[in-house]
């Protein structure tokens, strides 16, 4: 169990990367870890903190895949990631761990921007039809059409 504390520290290093101050955000995040253990949601934002501070990439992604393979359940890490992707040029990559992000919650309006923001669209219906095929787009007016919430243009 997390105690408040803890909760409180991981919070006020997600400021100091909120303001920018990424390098500070590396220290604060190591010393959570060194003080209480493991805890999932500094290692995640150490990771993050680490793509922002000194563009140390590699350790970055092994920081943000640890956390995530201690909790799967957490939209906010695969966010995380997707961003020391980013940081790193591998677009494709990060737009993968987006959509794993939403396998866990496939509303995340975050996680859902985030993916608009980087203009990805979504799979063909018939993937080896090209986008602008009939039948391809013929089954999207009828699954936009379907999903509650969508307008058509």
């Amino acid at each position: 169990m997390v105690s408040d504390k803890t909760k409180e520290l991981v919070e006020e290093g997600i400021a100091l990367l909120k303001e920018g101050a990424a390098i500070d955000a590396v220290f604060h995040f190591e010393k959570i870890i060194q003080e209480h253990g493991r805890n999932t949601a500094a290692l995640s934002f150490l990771g993050l903190a680490t793509a922002r501070a000194n563009g140390d990439l590699s350790v970055a992604e092994k920081h943000c895949l640890r956390a995530l393979r201690r909790q799967k359940l957490i939209p906010l890490y695969y966010q995380n990631l997707a961003e020391v992707y980013l940081a790193g040029g591998k677009k494709a990559q990060a737009v993968k761990v987006l959509r794993e992000g939403l396998s866990v919650d496939r509303n995340n309006k975050l996680i859902l921007r985030q993916l608009r923001e980087l203009g990805v669209r979504k799979k063909l219906p018939v993937s080896f039809l090209s986008r602008s095929n009939p039948i391809n787009r013929y089954l999207g007016l009828l699954h936009n059409k379907k999903t509650p919430g969508r307008r058509m243009k």
